[in-house]
């Protein structure tokens, strides 16, 4: 493949894939329509957005043109299979960027918050086995950290604990 996609597609984006897309509407449509809208979000950068051209789909999806062109207007159009929607269903809108996935950032949010509470879920497995280990250590009464960046620096204090500890 030209260059110009390993540029604009492949980089350090990680799309998780929720087991609701199986429940979703997007489930029942033909399977050219669900490989094309598995492909965007598997395109999408950290800004939610596919900036490629539906000729630049085609290609990278391997796909006909008229399969993909037909993708891109089943899913840019409203979902009349599960009204009551946000946007109405869509599921990609075009700007001067590319394809915009429409919920992408809502998305993004809640992984961050199963990101979060996974890695608050650690630490406070490690404080309590060093409480285990430690006798001074005071137990479960610690305070649990709030925010993303407290659970982050106190996973990085008790990593950098743990390194001490095994010197």
């Amino acid at each position: 493949m030209p260059d110009i996609y390993e540029r604009e597609v492949c980089g350090t984006s990680y799309t998780p894939l929720f087991y609701g897309i199986v429940l979703s509407s997007v489930w029942m449509e033909p399977m050219h329509v669900l490989k094309v809208w598995i492909g965007l979000l598997a395109a999408q950068n950290r800004k939610h957005c596919v900036p490629l051209s539906a000729y630049q789909l085609a290609e990278l999806f391997r796909m006909d043109q008229a399969l993909v062109d037909d993708a891109l207007k089943v899913l840019s159009g409203p979902d009349d299979k599960r009204p009551g929607q946000p946007k109405d269903g869509r599921r990609i809108v075009w700007t001067p960027g590319g394809w915009q996935i429409v919920r992408g950032e809502d998305y993004q949010k809640l992984m961050n918050r199963i990101n979060a509470n996974a890695r608050a879920a650690r630490y406070l497995e490690r404080r309590r086995q060093r409480a285990k280990d430690d006798k001074n250590t005071p137990p479960h009464d610690m305070e649990m950290p709030r925010t993303t960046a407290e659970c982050e620096r106190a996973e990085m204090r008790a990593e950098v604990q743990e390194r001490k500890d095994t010197q």
